[in-house]
């Protein structure tokens, strides 16, 4: 990733900071016939209604709280998180799957001693156990993703902030020699 990439997503972030703020508040339960709703695009990726409540009801599970509107929060969570994926993919990088599955499985383990059985968390979730180890999984892979992307970028940053500094004192030894 260069700069001009990195300045890329911070550009993307600011914008969709600026639509998720005016977007209208479209709610899939107001209309009996529909199913999902498309929420956000992003490049090819879609973000649906059912996955920010998805998402929305994983942060009550663990007892994590939002500051602010988390139909606002989520969504813009989840765009950032497509562009360093699609990043990600480009750069070829993938998760450890021996992670992946230690972290889904603990996950699983700890909201079942939480809710007391695997039926109370599938009628919780309104899926069966499989379906959500599945959605776990896809999550836990792209945080892991997003990790090393933000290890990428961090080492990046400290990369171009050292050949500017080299730079800047190669500069001002030819100035003091010269």
């Amino acid at each position: 990733m260069n700069k001009s990439v990195i300045t890329s997503v911070i550009s993307v972030v600011a914008l969709l900071s600026l639509l998720g703020a005016f977007a209208p508040k479209v709610y899939a339960q107001s209309r009996a016939n529909v199913v999902d709703e498309v929420a956000w695009v992003i490049g090819d990726e879609t973000i649906l209604l059912s996955d920010i409540e998805r998402q929305r009801l994983y942060y009550e599970s663990t007892g994590q709280r939002m500051e602010g509107n988390a139909r606002c929060i989520i969504p813009e969570q989840m765009a950032i998180q497509k562009l360093f994926l699609n990043q990600a993919q480009i750069d070829s990088v993938y998760p450890n799957e021996q992670m992946v599955t230690a972290a889904v499985n603990q996950w699983l383990d700890a909201v079942v001693n939480e809710v007391g059985s695997r039926e109370k968390v599938e009628e919780y979730f309104g899926r069966n156990f499989a379906q959500i180890r599945a959605e776990r999984r896809k999550v836990v892979s792209e945080e892991y993703v997003m990790m090393q992307m933000q290890q990428k970028l961090m080492q990046m940053q400290q990369e171009m902030a050292k050949a500017q500094q080299e730079v800047e004192e190669a500069t001002f030894t030819a100035s003091v020699g010269g």
